[in-house]
């Protein structure tokens, strides 16, 4: 779980969640369900022949200070040099020596960061229900993804245990350690104690907001009564165990139809809950 902290500290800091792993591709617009261990794309919402079209805009401009995330990491070494090459031409690169506190600390950062949005989810959510849950598919767990942010340049390093050591070069001219991080020309020297340490390598990292499908409160209302109620049949210790189940299990096949969808299914924010499983 030494991904946990990165997880924890990007969702608070910039309210995005993280693809899993970063170079994954999610596209706008994507159904998804968590299968294998993985964020997955079924299908898309292009596919399911929605009344009205989904809007989209992209390139979306994210403040870039948002993507500088790091949470036990000391730049305890930085050196500037400046050479010349075979033209006589100058140029400067810059060595430095990171030092990481404990098990999963880390830094991250991309740059240029940028989003593609959903612009009419509420015009289109309850055609979506119907066609997600009764028209097309008979889904009770899935997510859209009504965000994407990326950038094409990006950098992630985790320590695997406590006083992790890094040692890396860019050919850039100063001292910053993100920008260093996530530099095209970035090379690595020597490590110690590191679990990961990714680069683009010309793939974009993803990140992602999307909405999850759930029960109604009017619905959940309904079978905690029916659970609560239920005085003959379930003992206290089986009642206690289905305040815990999934409650859709309730569901008697000829409630749930074309009419009486959207009184049973709601829509709410996916949050980094639903991918903690997914966190290796």
């Amino acid at each position: 779980m030494l991904r946990t902290e990165f997880f924890h500290e990007c969702y608070l800091r910039t309210g995005w969640i993280p693809m899993q792993p970063l170079s994954r591709q999610i596209k706008l617009g994507d159904v998804c369900q968590i299968q294998h261990g993985r964020f997955q794309a079924l299908l898309n919402l292009d596919q399911i022949h929605l009344a009205e079209r989904a809007l989209e805009v992209g390139s979306i401009h994210l403040n870039p200070i948002d993507w500088r995330i790091k949470r036990g990491v000391q730049q305890t070494e930085c050196q500037i040099h400046t050479d010349a090459n075979k033209a006589g031409e100058q140029y400067q690169w810059t060595e430095q020596v990171l030092q990481f506190a404990q098990a999963g600390s880390f830094l991250f950062h991309g740059s240029e960061p940028h989003a593609q949005l959903l612009l009419n989810w509420n015009q289109i959510r309850d055609d979506v229900t119907l066609n997600l849950t009764q028209q097309h598919y008979s889904f009770r767990h899935v997510y859209v993804v009504t965000a994407v942010a990326s950038m094409k340049d990006w950098g992630l390093t985790i320590s695997g245990q406590e006083g992790g050591h890094l040692e890396m070069s860019a050919g850039i001219g100063n001292t910053d350690s993100f920008a260093m991080l996530s530099h095209s020309s970035a090379q690595t020297a020597k490590c110690r104690g590191i679990a990961y340490n990714e680069q683009a390598n010309g793939q974009p990292a993803h990140f992602f907001k999307a909405k999850k499908l759930v029960m109604s409160d009017g619905r959940m209302d309904h079978f905690l009564r029916q659970v609560v109620e239920n005085k003959v049949d379930l003992s206290e210790q089986v009642k206690a165990n289905w305040l815990n189940a999934d409650l859709m299990n309730l569901l008697k096949a000829n409630e749930l139809n074309l009419a009486t969808c959207h009184n049973f299914f709601s829509w709410v924010d996916a949050s980094l809950d639903d991918v903690a499983l997914l966190i290796d």
